[in-house]
């Protein structure tokens, strides 16, 4: 489970809670948590070809909520 990027959707049922955080499954480093943007009514992310921390090339990016 070392070269993917592991994105986690934290949804909420009120509008203000709503969080997308993506972590490196190497080294566990946080690469990015978005909020909810109402103006957009979702949220958006960030598909990282690399970890800035470690280095290691993601081949894979797996969603989990």
């Amino acid at each position: 489970m070392s070269d993917i990027q592991i994105i986690g959707m934290d949804l909420s049922h009120s509008k203000g809670f709503t969080v997308i955080s993506s972590v490196c499954g190497s080294c566990g480093y946080l690469l990015e948590i978005e909020d909810y943007d109402p103006k957009i009514n979702g949220c958006s992310f960030t598909v990282f070809k690399e970890c800035p921390k470690c280095g290691v090339m993601f081949n894979e990016h797996v969603i989990r909520e």
